[in-house]
C-alpha cells in the first residue's frame, strides 16, 4: 500500500473515531436531558403536592378562625347573661 493510500486510510480512521466520539457525546447529552426531564417532573409533582397542602392549611386556618369567632361570641353572650343576672340579683336585694 502506498503512502498516499495509508494517509487516506489514516484520515478515514480519524474521521471514524471522531464520528464515534461525537455519537457517544450525543448519547450522553440525551441521557443527561432525560435525567433533567425526570427531575423536572419530580419538582412539578412536589410543587403540586405542596400547593394542595397549602390549600388544606388555609382551609384548616379558616375553620379555626370560625371556631374561635364562635367561641368569642359565646363568651360575650355568657358575659352579657352574667351581667343581666348580676343586675337582677342587685334589683332583688334592693327590694
Amino acid at each position: 500500500m502506498g503512502t498516499r493510500a495509508r494517509d487516506i486510510a489514516a484520515t478515514i480512521d480519524d474521521i471514524s473515531k471522531g464520528a464515534a466520539s461525537s455519537a457517544e457525546a450525543i448519547q450522553e447529552a440525551a441521557a443527561a436531558a432525560e435525567d433533567v426531564l425526570a427531575i423536572a417532573v419530580q419538582v412539578k409533582e412536589t410543587a403540586e403536592r405542596a400547593e394542595q397542602s397549602v390549600y388544606g392549611m388555609a382551609e384548616t386556618l379558616k375553620a379555626s378562625r370560625d371556631i374561635t369567632d364562635s367561641l368569642i361570641s359565646g363568651i360575650d353572650q355568657l358575659a352579657d347573661d352574667q351581667e343581666r343576672s348580676r343586675a337582677a340579683v342587685a334589683r332583688f336585694r334592693t327590694r
